[in-house]
């Protein structure tokens, strides 16, 4: 924003959403719907897209400000089927089965050539977890799998992620 200010960008092509998403997914929601305001006070004519993108991003503020529940009705009304940030809100609501059907919907639908993306090895590593948690060893050993042949050479920065699935493996092998 210092080299490039908001005000030096005609307002339909300002990125108010993905600020938006910026702010809320660092934990600053009050930042986050200023940006959420002036999208919506730019837009004199909206459309379907400014919707589901209005939709969107009350969906990630109310995540960054615990209140999942909102966040579910908000993802809920974008046309295109949000998988990880619903499965995101279902986690934090509590509630790991519909989690892991929209991890399961999103892997199902998208693993297949998305190939290194980094939602992904998310979705695959929460399905580690999630099936973990709930003492389904092989699912979970599987999805850790999956994570580590996805990342394996990935990054410096997502190998401890790497490292916790084997030791995730090992210690389910162990157990078993």
């Amino acid at each position: 924003l210092d080299r490039w200010p908001l005000d030096s960008i005609p307002v339909l092509d300002r990125p108010y959403p993905e600020l938006v998403d910026v702010y809320a997914s660092a934990g600053d929601p009050e930042q986050a719907r200023v940006y959420l305001s002036a999208y919506e006070r730019a837009n004199e004519k909206p459309d379907r897209n400014f919707q589901n993108r209005r939709h969107a991003a009350r969906g990630r503020i109310a995540l960054a400000e615990g209140r999942p529940a909102d966040a579910i009705a908000e993802y809920r009304l974008v046309d295109d089927e949000m998988h990880i940030p619903l499965a995101l809100a279902y986690e934090r609501a509590g509630q790991p089965d519909s989690a892991i059907a929209f991890y399961e919907r999103f892997v199902n639908r998208f693993g297949f050539r998305l190939l290194g993306d980094t939602d992904l090895g998310h979705a695959y590593e929460r399905l580690g977890v999630l099936y973990e948690a709930q003492g389904d060893a092989d699912r979970s050993v599987y999805y850790y799998g999956k994570l580590i042949d996805l990342w394996e050479g990935a990054d410096a920065e997502l190998q401890p992620r790497v490292e916790a699935a084997r030791s995730a493996i090992q210690a389910q092998s162990r157990d078993t």
